[in-house]
């Protein structure tokens, strides 16, 4: 997965409290949260 400057601050702000991540279509949404899932549970990103 490419470095996107959103991938910090959510990873912040998803350990205190409750975050929407809108978007466009097709913008990486999924991908940025998947990524980030795997992180915190252990799992090899994807």
């Amino acid at each position: 997965m490419m470095d996107r400057r959103i991938a910090a601050p959510l990873s912040a702000d998803v350990a205190k409290k409750m975050v929407l991540l809108s978007g466009p279509r097709q913008c990486g949404k999924t991908t940025v949260v998947r990524a980030l899932t795997a992180k915190r549970r252990g799992l090899p990103e994807v």
